[in-house]
């Protein structure tokens, strides 16, 4: 199972221009991972399966994977947030969300607010490994991906999962 990248604290920003910055959103850390149209998990930093919490995000992957809009094998890194704005997001509302255990109460909450899953970095695509590339054409292959797809490429409390 492939672990996400995690930010290193430091107390200085670097020095140059050779870096590269994100907004920081809280929100459940995960890697997507589709092995066919059938087979896709959203695996957390600590190995559960997080698609039976946001069955929003699933119905939303699949509905992209019928619509061939995605190539597969496809394997992605991101946070499943709640925006509250582009840049800000609601990590009570979400923690709440992820304790619960009743598929009605679940699908009920996931109908009223749903989560959104946020890709920042593209680890693998079709039969293409990109882990090893630069950061940076990885984020150009997942700009592209996402352009290719019709898929929003920035986020907006009002778009889809």
């Amino acid at each position: 199972m492939m672990k996400p990248m995690l930010p290193t604290l430091t107390p200085d920003p670097p020095e140059g221009d050779m870096w590269l910055s994100e907004v920081k959103y809280d929100g459940f850390r995960g890697i997507l991972q589709i092995e066919t149209h059938e087979s896709m998990t959203l695996t957390s930093r600590n190995g559960t399966n997080l698609l039976p919490h946001f069955p929003e995000i699933e119905q939303y992957i699949r509905q992209m994977l019928e619509d061939d809009m995605l190539p597969v094998p496809l394997m992605l890194d991101g946070e499943i947030v709640l925006l509250r704005t582009a840049l800000s997001s609601e990590f009570r509302a979400l923690q709440a969300r992820g304790r619960m255990k009743n598929q009605k109460n679940i699908h009920r909450a996931a109908s009223i607010r749903p989560a959104v899953f946020l890709c920042f970095d593209l680890l693998h695509t079709g039969s293409k490994n990109t882990k090893d590339l630069p950061y940076e054409k990885r984020k150009e292959a997942l700009l592209a991906l996402f352009s290719r797809a019709g898929l929003p490429t920035t986020p907006s409390p009002t778009t889809g999962p």
